[in-house]
């Protein structure tokens, strides 16, 4: 089948990026252009149908490059650190550790549920995070629940579990 990826491609180390070029440069030589990459990773099982639309909403109403969807910071940037030599040092230049964090600016960060970029800013920049991101937020935290660990796997099974089926 001449859309499935390469053995290359297939790989624990193989990139999202490379993977979705391969698809749109496949597609677009056989079935014609197209005006957005919607990439939705199967690690975000709880994603929802409206949100979806919200987010194809922003692109085409923005006239965007990119919406990626973004839920708050778990834990604000400017309360982190990293090693240093030996000692711990701010990870950013101006750390909040002097401030509450009521007074600390808000913080997002990408949650894997959404990624919609132009072809032509996937080629260029070759990543989903570029300079004119729309924010698509979500703030659900079953929806941002991005499956990466054997915890975050325990979790999604207990939403399953306890999910309402009505």
């Amino acid at each position: 089948m001449p859309w499935l990826r390469p053995d290359a491609l297939a790989a624990d180390t193989s990139s999202s990026v490379d993977v979705a070029l391969h698809a749109l440069n496949w597609y677009e030589q056989e079935v014609g252009l197209v005006d957005g990459l919607l990439l939705l990773q199967p690690t975000s099982p709880y994603r929802t149908r409206d949100t979806i639309q919200r987010g194809i909403d922003l692109f085409r109403e923005n006239d965007s490059e990119t919406v990626l969807g973004v839920s708050p910071a778990s834990i604000h940037p400017m309360w982190t650190l990293k090693v240093s030599g030996n000692y711990l040092v701010p990870f950013m230049d101006e750390p909040g550790f002097d401030f509450r964090s009521q007074e600390l600016p808000p913080a997002y960060m990408v949650n894997g549920s959404f990624y919609l970029i132009r072809p032509s800013q996937l080629r260029e920049q070759r990543s989903f995070v570029t300079d004119k991101a729309i924010p698509l937020f979500i703030t659900s935290e079953k929806e941002m629940l991005d499956i990466d660990t054997e915890m975050d796997w325990l979790v999604a099974e207990a939403l399953v579990r306890h999910q309402d089926p009505y």
